[in-house]
């Protein structure tokens, strides 16, 4: 029997995480390990004695293999055109992507290069900043025009944007039938406001929003 309590979503520890990277990949041994982010997907910071990279576990469901692989694609894909972008770095078996078994279950690992600067704000009103952030943007539309990947993300159309939420959100107002109504009502407006845009001309790519 297996005593251990079941986990939604756990914090895997870091100086495991160590071990993993130090067996995993062709680096420098890690000489720290620090727990940087909790998101979508965990974000650990890690450094060695000559560089500093960042480590992304993947949340459990939140992403399938082909989604993580497109990612992936792109990133390097954007690296080859000369664009500056965190990309994944290769392991030992050449893979990119690792498991780690964790108590809620199978997740994957990713360890990316570090992009190193400073994160802007609105307070420091940084015009040149801001410049440099657009011109990159643009460079990032303009090179994934050609971008083609044989792995699929998850589409997103009516179901994804509209029906997932509100099956979801279901539940949750089972004794607020007016808001219930008022939702249906909203969604069923947006539904057909979207379907009246001539959907065949509409360019479609990926966003950060896309379950990254």
């Amino acid at each position: 029997m297996n005593d251990t309590f079941p986990a939604t979503r756990s914090i895997l520890s870091a100086e495991a995480l160590s071990d993993v990277v130090a067996t995993d990949y062709a680096l420098a041994a890690p000489t720290e390990c620090l727990f940087f982010q909790w998101g979508l997907n965990d974000t650990h910071l890690l450094k060695t004695s000559d560089a500093t990279y960042v480590l992304r576990i993947y949340r459990k469901g939140w992403r399938s293999l082909p989604e993580i692989q497109y990612e992936l694609e792109v990133l390097l894909f954007l690296q080859n055109a000369g664009i500056g972008v965190s990309a994944s770095i290769r392991r030992k078996d050449g893979r990119f992507i690792g498991t780690i078994h964790a108590p809620e279950g199978l997740r994957y690992t990713v360890l990316f290069t570090y992009a190193p600067g400073r994160q802007p704000t609105y307070e420091t009103n940084d015009d040149k900043a801001a410049y440099q952030y657009g011109k990159v943007a643009a460079q990032i539309h303009t090179a994934t025009k050609t971008f083609r990947s044989q792995h699929q993300r998850v589409a997103l159309d009516l179901e994804h944007l509209i029906d997932v939420p509100l099956r979801s959100i279901q539940p949750m107002l089972a004794n607020r039938p007016e808001d219930w109504g008022y939702l249906q009502t909203l969604t069923e407006t947006l539904r057909r406001e979207v379907m009246q845009l001539p959907l065949s001309s509409l360019e479609q790519g990926f966003c950060h929003g896309d379950r990254c």
